[in-house]
């Protein structure tokens, strides 16, 4: 899977803090931190078999082996994550913003 590259814009006196997902070949995509618990929680639920929506049209879609990140009006995935790199990912955005999270929770 292609590297996923992360980048946290904090909070200032015009703009909320959100977080910019991007990865070689997807699209990417920008999410308020604000969505972050929400995130996290439909990466983590494996065990749905159906997409999983996290802010406005966003969706997480888990499968036995990889995961798509998309927007239902786009064809093309905005991220696609193997079961090594979600681990990855819920366990850094866990302990990295565990005080983001509990403010929006």
């Amino acid at each position: 899977m292609a590297k996923l590259t992360i980048d946290f814009v904090d909070v200032t006196d015009d703009r909320w803090e959100h977080f910019v997902f991007g990865q070689e070949g997807s699209l990417g995509f920008v999410l308020p931190g604000a969505y972050l618990p929400e995130f996290i929680e439909s990466l983590e639920n494996t065990s749905n078999p159906n997409e999983m929506y996290f802010f406005q049209n966003y969706y997480v879609l888990n499968g036995k082996n990889n995961t798509t990140v998309g927007i239902s009006t786009k064809d093309s995935p905005l991220l696609q994550l193997d079961a090594g790199q979600r681990a990855k990912l819920i366990a850094y955005l866990r302990t990295a913003y565990a005080a983001l999270i509990s403010v929006y929770r």
